[in-house]
């Protein structure tokens, strides 16, 4: 199969995405990062958007694509079989949700209050010396 992943706004590399991308090529898929071009030629199409800001390009993508990201709805949730994946990109979260209430923010209301995810050695690649911590 043919996958195609479409990250609206990432700065940093989309870890849901990444989950995705580690899933397909684990059952053997082809996997393509922001080529909307061949998104006719692909045989299931991811969009993910982080910001509310850039909502509308990913309503874009509705009705031709599996579309979230907290930006898009935060009632969208990955399948529980790519959930679980970890992409070991030496980058992501050990603990997840906050104890604060910040006005701007969503991620109490998203995720609640905090709570361990996982453990370091989820996250490093085995070979690098660096692994940043969101």
């Amino acid at each position: 199969m043919r996958i195609l992943l479409i990250d609206i706004d990432s700065k940093i590399p989309n870890l849901a995405l990444k989950k995705v991308e580690k899933y397909h090529l684990a059952k053997g898929d082809e996997v393509i990062w922001n080529m909307p071009l061949i998104a006719h030629n692909s045989d299931k199409v991811y969009v993910s958007c982080i910001f509310e800001k850039n909502k509308d390009k990913a309503k874009e993508w509705e009705g031709r694509a599996l579309v979230g990201g907290s930006g898009y709805s935060l009632k969208i949730e990955l399948p529980p079989e790519i959930e679980q994946v970890k992409p070991r990109i030496n980058l992501g979260f050990t603990t997840r949700g906050c104890i604060r209430n910040c006005k701007f923010c969503i991620v109490p209301k998203n995720e609640g209050r905090t709570r361990a995810v996982g453990d370091l050695l989820d996250l490093w690649d085995g070979k690098t010396k660096d692994v940043t911590l969101l």
